[in-house]
């Protein structure tokens, strides 16, 4: 377990991660929520405009799940090169390599609670009520950041060993994404939603 001090380490590297981040674009904090927005449209316009495949809620329902994968993949892409990008430090001072990977789970978390508050504004607003399925929500969210957790400590221990894992991984993100129900949100009719969110 790590000891307090290391632990106050990991929260002020990645804060002052977050700031340096936000810094250095024009639009700062902006792009955390941006970034999933330009995401969605891509597919929107593809299959919900080009293609006509979307169904009713098709956006709210493309929203969700591309706001939770993108968690995911970020952490997990993020967090490979976060055992080699610290050498720098470590050869200066000793830091437990754990703690360059937590520093990316938690900045990653922090967006993901940023971009998630305002998913959920939105879903409150385009007249998505507070059901019965808001109790299973903490437990889904917390199932999956242990996984993402698992993952990231995973991949970053196994990187420094086999670098060019760290380019496989974000191929290996890929073909998950395409094998996800997200892919083919298209597909999904409007009762998905409406059964998660309507009370």
């Amino acid at each position: 377990m790590l000891a307090k001090h290391y632990l106050q380490l990991v929260t002020y590297k990645a804060y002052a991660d977050l700031r340096s981040e936000a810094a250095k674009t024009s639009m700062g904090f902006l792009w955390w929520v941006l970034d999933p927005l330009l995401f969605m449209v891509i597919f929107y316009v593809v299959f919900g405009l080009i293609m006509k495949r979307g169904t009713e809620n098709f956006l709210s329902f493309l929203l969700i799940g591309l706001v939770a994968w993108r968690w995911f993949q970020n952490t997990v892409s993020h967090g490979a090169n976060s055992i080699l990008g610290g050498r720098g430090l470590m050869h200066q001072v000793y830091v437990p390599k754990v703690v360059f990977p937590l520093v990316i789970i938690l900045t990653d978390l922090v967006k993901f609670s940023f971009v998630f508050s305002i998913l959920l504004l939105y879903l409150l607003l385009a007249g998505f009520g507070v059901g019965h399925a808001y109790l299973a929500l903490p437990l889904v969210l917390l199932v999956q950041f242990v996984l993402i957790v698992g993952l990231t400590l995973l991949v970053a221990a196994l990187v420094p060993f086999l670098p060019d894992l760290k380019f496989l991984n974000d191929h290996l993100l890929h073909v998950l994404f395409y094998m996800s129900g997200i892919f083919f949100c298209r597909l999904v009719h409007r009762r998905t939603v409406s059964a998660v969110f309507l009370p």
